[in-house]
């Protein structure tokens, strides 16, 4: 099994009309668009969240992201809220394995990449399956402002994590400007929060019910952990364990994510 960070840079677009299939998949080297192979996604949100929001407008934002990909009629992935999680690290940990996490980095040097974008997904998929086995999304805080009422002075939180939760469905950028996974996002910006026929029908192409796997209902029947009793186990082999990415061997890690736009200053 050869394990793959997914590997998507931002588009160059000449022409940014919306052809009639706009979407874009993330493949293997086969070609193959990548897919979660059970039913039921589970993720989990770290609390510690960026300075504009509290934990509990975090959480929620994360869980109307996720929400807004389920339901979809001809797709058999449904993403289940597994609440919070003490986990912040990206990547597979030694322990307790794959986990989807949505984390936050805040505070100046806290953005560990050298892309510039708003927000990045971390995919990791088998490269011969095709099979995604963990994806991990980070906003970053460190060099963006957000906000969750649509201010022309800052990016829009839903709208960017919306975006990010189809890349941790194995969706590329759209070549369609208008939908949820177009490559670009600018301050103020409010109504890529909603997911448009393109990006429905991206769904559908690499998560299509005909392919559905036999697995039982989601609905583990577990109420999601709390900010006050996350998700946290320790590792009874290694108590001061408290996570640790695995090493992959992979020639360019690359960043699914929104490009930012600069504003201008007025009159520049």
């Amino acid at each position: 099994m050869r394990l793959v960070i997914a590997a998507a840079t931002a588009l160059t677009l000449a022409q940014l009309g919306a052809p009639a299939q706009a979407f874009v998949l993330v493949t293997n080297d086969l070609g193959q668009p990548v897919f979660w192979p059970t039913r039921c996604v589970t993720y989990h949100t770290n609390p510690d969240t960026i300075d504009e929001v509290t934990p509990e407008q975090g959480m929620s934002l994360a869980a109307t992201a996720f929400a807004a990909w389920n339901d979809n009629p001809c797709a058999y992935v449904e993403i289940e809220d597994g609440g919070a999680t003490c986990f912040d690290e990206a990547g597979i940990a030694d322990f307790p394995g794959p986990q989807n996490i949505v984390m936050w980095r805040d505070g100046a040097g806290a953005w560990p990449y050298t892309e510039r974008v708003i927000a990045l997904t971390g995919l990791i998929y088998d490269n011969v399956t095709a099979e995604i086995v963990d994806a991990d999304i980070e906003v970053n805080g460190d060099m963006f402002e957000f906000d969750t009422n649509g201010s022309p002075q800052a990016y829009d939180l839903l709208q960017a994590l919306t975006h990010e939760v189809g890349h941790g469905l194995g969706i590329d950028h759209s070549l369609d400007e208008r939908a949820t996974m177009f490559w670009l996002s600018a301050p103020g910006e409010t109504a890529k929060r909603v997911l448009t026929a393109d990006d429905e029908a991206a769904l559908c192409a690499s998560h299509p019910v005909a392919s559905a796997p036999p697995d039982a209902v989601c609905g583990s029947g577990t109420a999601p952990a709390t900010i006050d009793a996350p998700y946290c186990p320790v590792d009874d082999a290694d108590p001061n364990c408290s996570g640790g990415t695995l090493p992959f061997a992979v020639s360019l890690p690359l960043a699914l994510g929104f490009l930012y736009r600069r504003r201008r200053p007025h009159g520049a």
